[in-house]
């Protein structure tokens, strides 16, 4: 983890190399649609799970990584 700075979401997954920068990039894109037509915040990993860059044993790899950096 940088120090200092909590990673993002889309940081965790690119560094693990659970997906690809451009994925992240797409995925991201698709939240900010979202958001605009629905005025509602989905979470970037659902996006990524429902776009299939990632699977469930992904997600929850990249949110234990974000989890345990927490607690340090």
């Amino acid at each position: 983890m940088m120090t200092g700075k909590k990673e993002l979401f889309g940081e965790v997954a690119v560094r693990l190399r659970l997906a690809s920068k451009q994925q992240v990039k797409s995925a991201l894109k698709q939240q900010k649609e979202l958001k605009e037509k629905r005025r509602k915040h989905r979470l970037i990993g659902l996006i990524m799970l429902d776009m299939d860059i990632l699977d469930t044993t992904g997600l929850i790899i990249i949110l234990k990584e974000i989890n345990s950096a927490d607690l340090n």
